[in-house]
């Protein structure tokens, strides 16, 4: 596979979850359901944005987190949660 010539050597699961009326967006473009455990590549950062829509309001991260968008590693079943109200 020719992720290896990169030196990403294996996949992770996460998951993206949404509370209330937005979307997580990764690398800018929206994940593919409200509720979404993908795969990554182990180890590599990427950025995850809350949306909100249609007159909802990002409150933060289940974790406590107010950064948005956010920096995260890619981590064998990390979750993240954006809340909206």
């Amino acid at each position: 596979d020719y992720y290896f010539e990169f030196g990403m050597t294996s996949m992770v699961t996460m998951n993206l979850n949404v509370t209330g009326n937005g979307y997580i967006a990764v690398e800018g473009r929206p994940a593919p359901t409200p509720t979404y455990a993908g795969k990554f590549f182990a180890g590599i950062g990427m950025v995850i944005t809350a949306v909100p829509v249609s007159g909802s309001v990002f409150t933060g991260w289940s974790d406590g987190e107010l950064a948005n968008p956010r920096f995260i590693l890619n981590e064998d079943g990390a979750s993240y949660t954006a809340v909206f109200k």
